[in-house]
């Protein structure tokens, strides 16, 4: 098309009629103008997209490495369990990791295909584990079975603010599909669970 006016402008400047000059120049600049900010537009919206796929990743990352927090405290608080209640505390730390080792591999299997591997990243996600569980819980030698089921109900319960933080983003971004909300409302209510039974042993 630029070749085209361009054919025109050299005829017109030979013609001498600036006034047909000046108004295709005009056009061009317009429309090279509207190039730049359709391009603009195009690089924002790509941005935007990009910066929605990184939350949505971070969001995930957050969630499946708290319920790998969870599983791995549960575990070493079943191993650890001692005293007067220690095999009543053993065999409630079994359920508890039992039922999150189930729904680890629950959520990648629903996300990948959404998301990819990057919020699986077994480097990063050590990471996330180790700081969310000291941030809540600690473990030091001979602690007692009280102790631990204290330290567990404080990551559960952490559990279910990730959960809530995770269903209200993807819910808000349009992507919570029914399978996605059935499987978060299921993982939901396992911890709601765990919640409940420590509660009750600490009283």
């Amino acid at each position: 098309m630029i070749n085209k006016f361009s054919e025109i402008i050299s005829f017109a400047n030979k013609v001498n009629n600036k006034n047909v000059v000046g108004k295709i120049n005009n056009f061009i600049i317009t429309k090279n103008a509207q190039n730049v900010f359709d391009e603009s537009n195009d690089s924002t919206d790509s941005n935007e997209i990009e910066q929605d796929q990184s939350d949505e990743i971070n969001v995930a990352a957050s969630l499946f490495s708290q319920l790998k927090a969870n599983l791995e405290y549960s575990q070493v608080c079943h191993w650890a369990a001692k005293g007067l209640s220690g095999y009543a505390d053993h065999l409630l730390f079994e359920r508890i990791y039992d039922e999150n080792q189930k729904e680890l591999d629950k959520i990648p299997e629903k996300l990948i295909p959404v998301l990819g591997e990057s919020f699986i990243n077994p480097i990063e996600i050590s990471v996330l584990v180790s700081e969310k569980i000291k941030s809540v819980s600690e473990f030091k030698d001979n602690m007692d079975s009280t102790e631990l089921v204290q330290n567990l109900f404080n990551c559960e319960e952490v559990t279910l603010n990730e959960i809530e933080t995770f269903r209200a983003f993807f819910e808000k971004n349009s992507k919570l599909s029914l399978g996605l909300d059935d499987l978060i409302t299921e993982i939901h209510n396992t911890h709601q669970s765990h919640v409940y039974l420590l509660k009750q042993r600490l009283k």
